[in-house]
């Protein structure tokens, strides 16, 4: 589905439905996988050619890092600071060519520099209609933001849900996390600075545990 113009959108919120981390390969810059290397390992990691992706099992897989809360999906790396600068712009594709046409109603100005941005309408959290003053003052301006990477933190263009903190993992010895393939994925909310993940199982079923560094 071909991505429209800002301007034919009245707002969006992002519902954690976690569609778009089964639709998408994740590109890294060269920051993100020396982050999600040196702390995960290149079990996380796949090469296509010259370029890395997070790694998904299978086609149509969930992300690996994300993990369910109810009838949410959140995201384990954006909790970590860790969250792929792809990831925070999407559904949002900013550019400073019109590639998708509607050049007049693609382009917005911010801090004086002009930028052309379109909206993937497949995402269920995009409304169509009159642009409103959230998407106008609160939306667009973070996301040329996080474009140009004068921001780094989300408010605007990430779901509001809030995890509830985990002080234990309970009924998990040895402070063992499980990643099964079904992709739950369960993990404390805060690990201590010198705490890493280490790769302890090659079976179908994926180990990590602790260690200190």
């Amino acid at each position: 589905m071909r991505p429209i113009p800002w301007a034919r959108v009245r707002d969006w919120n992002c519902l954690a439905c976690g569609e778009c981390c089964k639709w998408f390969m994740i590109p890294l810059r060269a920051d993100e996988l020396a982050r999600i290397l040196h702390t995960f390992g290149e079990w996380a990691i796949e090469f296509k050619l010259t370029k890395a992706y997070i790694r998904k099992p299978y086609s149509g897989s969930r992300c690996i890092f994300q993990y369910r809360m109810r009838d949410k999906w959140l995201c384990i790396l954006q909790e970590m600071g860790m969250k792929p600068v792809a990831c925070k712009l999407w559904p949002f594709i900013p550019l400073i060519k019109p590639k998708y046409g509607r050049e007049q109603e693609a382009v917005f100005e911010h801090s004086g520099e002009r930028f052309y941005i379109y909206v993937d309408p497949r995402c269920p959290g995009v409304t169509l209609g009159r642009p409103s003053l959230h998407l106008l003052q609160k939306v667009l301006p973070e996301v040329i933001e996080l474009r140009l990477g004068i921001r780094n933190k989300q408010r605007f263009t990430t779901s509001s849900i809030r995890r509830k903190i985990q002080e234990q993992i309970l009924s998990m010895p040895s402070n063992i996390i499980i990643y099964q393939q079904e992709m739950k994925f369960i993990k404390q909310k805060r690990l201590p600075d010198n705490l890493t993940f280490q790769k302890v199982s090659q079976s179908s079923t994926l180990s990590l545990r602790f260690h200190a560094s």
